[in-house]
């Protein structure tokens, strides 16, 4: 198949998504984008959820769901669009969150389960969307990017760096979570679940304070989960301490990580949000 034929639909518009359409630029993908709201563009066609059965191919098409849960937990996406729909294309993805598993070691064979309501409204869904008979189920970690990440906040004077003893956090850079989403589409058999974290379990604190230390930045400070400035949904996070590795990513897919330590692609970020702070500072001198 040549990346020219190559259809993809993506079922909301967030930052997930505008890295998917970065992707799809490159490559020459079709790209259809669904969303509540219309934004305009030449490279890619947006459409709104009422407009998706105007779409004819659909059965030639690859699909993400990257809409989370709502307020009420439920899912926008499958209380929208028909099952019958849904079931045309040819791979449907949808997004959903490492909250699902318990503490501890875990991987694709671990059983659910999971004291947050996070966790909960997750299994919830994804059970939902696993009656779809062409669904795959991504469980993602925290994702972060060059724009939406620890020390672009950290630079803006945001200091505070939430810990909790012997609590590791599970990431993945944005970057390589599109690039499991197309190694799955482009797989002849892919795994119906599977897990997207890049398995570097180190703690947040002491990754912040290398790099403070090494551009010469303000010390970090610690600010325990449990303070009562941190927002419920925030805690949540810290909650339950779990390592999420992946049996299929790196064997099955055949995916090699762009951004396997969360250390040294941080500090990638850093070096460059200070040259273009920077630069931007010299304009004004």
């Amino acid at each position: 198949m040549s990346t020219k034929e190559i259809n993809i639909l993506v079922f909301g518009y967030g930052y997930l998504t505008n890295a998917i359409i970065e992707f799809a630029q490159k490559n020459n993908f079709n790209l259809i984008v669904v969303s509540r709201g219309r934004k305009e563009c030449n490279f890619f066609k947006t459409i709104s959820y009422e407009d998706l059965g105007l779409i004819k191919n659909l059965n030639s098409y690859y699909a993400v769901s990257t809409v989370p849960p709502n307020n009420d937990g439920d899912d926008f996406v499958l209380k929208t669009v028909e099952s019958e729909m849904l079931n045309q294309f040819l791979k449907l993805i949808y997004i959903s969150s490492t909250s699902v598993y318990p503490g501890g070691e875990v991987d694709e064979d671990t059983k659910t389960s999971s004291s947050t309501l996070r966790g909960k409204i997750r299994i919830d869904i994804e059970n939902k969307w696993k009656i779809l008979n062409n669904s795959i189920i991504i469980r993602s970690a925290g994702i972060y990017c060059s724009k939406n990440n620890l020390m672009t906040r950290f630079l803006n004077g945001n200091y505070e760096i939430i810990s909790k003893k012997e609590h590791f956090t599970n990431r993945i850079h944005i970057e390589d979570l599109v690039g499991i989403i197309i190694k799955i589409f482009l797989n002849k058999k892919p795994p119906k679940l599977v897990n997207a974290s890049d398995e570097d379990f180190v703690n947040t604190y002491e990754v912040v304070k290398e790099i403070t230390s090494k551009f010469d930045l303000p010390n970090p400070k610690k600010i325990n989960y449990t303070n009562k400035k941190i927002s419920q949904s925030m805690r949540s996070f810290f909650e339950v301490s779990k390592k999420v590795k992946s049996k299929y990513v790196e064997k099955k897919l055949n995916y090699n990580f762009k951004h396997k330590s969360f250390l040294k692609s941080l500090t990638k970020i850093t070096e460059k949000l200070l040259k273009s702070r920077k630069k931007n500072e010299s304009k004004f001198t």
